[in-house]
């Protein structure tokens, strides 16, 4: 319990610092000690009610229009993924987290440049939901899209919650259709989002202390540090 809150309010920083990778470093960390169907499920409802908190310390930083636009196709998106992760047995999902964290990586590495589209903002969208219902790292796909159409500092982190909120929403409900959200993980999430709220405001006063310099570089070792717990949870998938 106590290691899901501390890594709970570690995500709710990190994310509010960085605008991404605090939830993908949350399902991680919580699939190394349980089953990665459970850490979806669990990080799901957390990051959903820590989503809303971030959301409102930043209502009016939002930008609406790209939030709305990529939520029309996240709902649907992420339920898809929903139902495909439900089909996967545990070692096959392991497998997706290892993947995106190692996609997250190469993207990092190649620092592609993305152009944003408006008109493409539907499909980017659904694909962020497939990719956030089967390995939890959509944050680390939806911020270079934030950033190529000009969000910077509280725009982008306010406009991340608000993509993270909807994701997270759609997730729990997939994930409750599935079977996976059962009751007994209800009492941990709501802790757990507790503790992320927590880090919420640690992150808030710490994003005022930090310059763009350390924000990137805490950008930089998120994925570094998503791929090490994603080798983690597959060696204590396969013992």
């Amino acid at each position: 319990m106590e290691a899901v809150l501390v890594a709970a309010a570690l995500a709710g920083s990190i994310t509010t610092v960085a605008g991404f990778g605090g939830g993908l470093l949350l399902v991680l960390t919580l699939a190394a000690v349980m089953d990665p169907a459970a850490a979806l499920s669990l990080s799901a409802a957390a990051l959903l009610l820590g989503s809303v908190h971030r959301l409102w310390l930043l209502r009016t930083s939002v930008d609406r229009r790209t939030a709305a636009v990529l939520a029309l196709g996240i709902v649907p998106g992420t339920l898809l993924g929903a139902a495909v992760a439900a089909s996967l047995p545990s070692s096959w999902l392991r497998l997706v987290l290892l993947a995106t964290a190692i996609g997250a990586l190469s993207v990092k590495l190649a620092s592609m440049r993305i152009v944003l589209r408006p008109r493409r903002l539907l499909f980017t969208g659904a694909g962020i939901g497939v990719f956030g219902a089967t390995g939890g790292g959509a944050g680390l796909f939806a911020g270079p899209l934030l950033l190529a159409g000009g969000l910077r500092g509280d725009r982008y982190v306010a406009t991340m919650a608000a993509v993270s909120v909807t994701l997270n929403a759609s997730r729990s409900v997939g994930y409750q259709v599935s079977g996976w959200l059962d009751g007994t993980l209800i009492p941990l999430a709501f802790g757990a989002a507790a503790a992320m709220m927590v880090g919420n405001l640690i992150g808030r006063a710490a994003a005022r202390q930090l310059g763009e310099r350390w924000r990137g570089h805490i950008e930089t070792a998120i994925p570094f540090v998503a791929l090490v717990l994603a080798v983690v949870g597959m060696v204590s998938g396969d013992g």
